[in-house]
């Protein structure tokens, strides 16, 4: 492989790699919207609301930085996995009758699973 064909694969895995982190931003976008719509307490509203919005900018960071290098930033804007973590969520949450302890749980779960993605990414 010449040094050209590097770079380019080197490109390639990078760009799919921070598709993969957008996607996994967007999850994270809506699971904190999906936590603020099941609490009742205001602050918590608030938090998840400000979470959300922190996410939807990494996500179009992100996105402009596929840009840059040349690639599509279509993705498949969330995971089949994100949903079905939003679907416990919503699971636990009725059970717990919209337990805020357990929507923060779940929530710190999510972020554990984002922060492992960025980890892979930088790797």
């Amino acid at each position: 492989m010449n040094a050209i064909e590097s770079k380019q694969s080197g490109h390639y895995e990078l760009k799919k790699g921070l598709r993969n982190l957008m996607d996994r931003c967007e999850d994270a976008r809506l699971g904190y919207k999906n936590a603020m719509e099941l609490v009742d307490e205001n602050s918590l509203k608030r938090y998840f609301e400000a979470k959300s919005l922190e996410r939807a900018r990494f996500r179009n960071q992100i996105k402009n930085d596929i840009l840059i290098l040349g690639g599509s930033s279509e993705g498949a804007d969330t995971t089949i996995m994100a949903g079905a973590h939003r679907a416990w969520m919503n699971l636990r949450a009725s059970i717990a009758q919209n337990d805020a302890e357990a929507i923060l749980s779940e929530c710190i779960r999510g972020e554990k699973e984002l922060l492992d993605a960025f980890d892979y990414c930088l790797e």
